[in-house]
């Protein structure tokens, strides 16, 4: 899909449309993912296009871009192991996409953040922000993203569950 994706949008460099800026970020978004599972660097090269480009936009506009730019820059920074780097990223992710009312964005970037925590064996603070991106999913009006996260949630965090609710009693 990134192949197809890189030859007929982005090696046409098409005009700035609205829909453009999605394309942008889950472009980036998506190589960093796949940079992160193969090691190929031919998708850490296109996810570092999308932020350049990302990082262009947000010296227009902070209020419309610096949440995108900010998740980018924080899968970025999961691929290349910059822990720290990261996880401030998440957090500035998360707040400007609160502070600029962009609750579908806020929710993405608190489920990314629960798997980069959880990849880093932090599982209260993974379980937190599953469970902000399940309350933002369903406030924007995504029920059946909110049920496969709370699923995702209750298959990972089952035995923390149970062992705190033992150990409560």
């Amino acid at each position: 899909c990134t192949n197809m994706y890189f030859e007929h949008f982005e090696a046409r460099k098409l005009e700035m449309m609205y829909i453009c800026i999605y394309n942008v970020l889950y472009d980036g978004l998506i190589n960093f993912y796949f940079m992160g599972r193969t090691g190929n660097l031919r998708y850490l090269e296109r996810g570092e296009r999308a932020l350049s480009r990302m990082r262009e936009w947000v010296r227009h506009s902070d209020w419309n871009f610096k949440n995108k730019f900010e998740l980018m820059q924080a899968e970025f920074y999961k691929v290349t192991n910059e822990v720290n780097k990261a996880a401030i990223c998440y957090e500035e992710s998360i707040s400007a996409a609160k502070e600029h009312k962009f609750i579908h964005e806020e929710a993405m970037a608190h489920e990314l953040a629960a798997r980069f925590y959880l990849e880093l064996g932090s599982r209260q603070r993974s379980y937190s922000h599953f469970n902000q991106s399940v309350a933002c999913y369903r406030k924007w009006g995504a029920p059946v993203i909110a049920r496969r996260i709370e699923a995702t949630t209750e298959q990972e965090f089952r035995m923390d569950i149970i062992m705190s609710s033992l150990t409560s009693e």
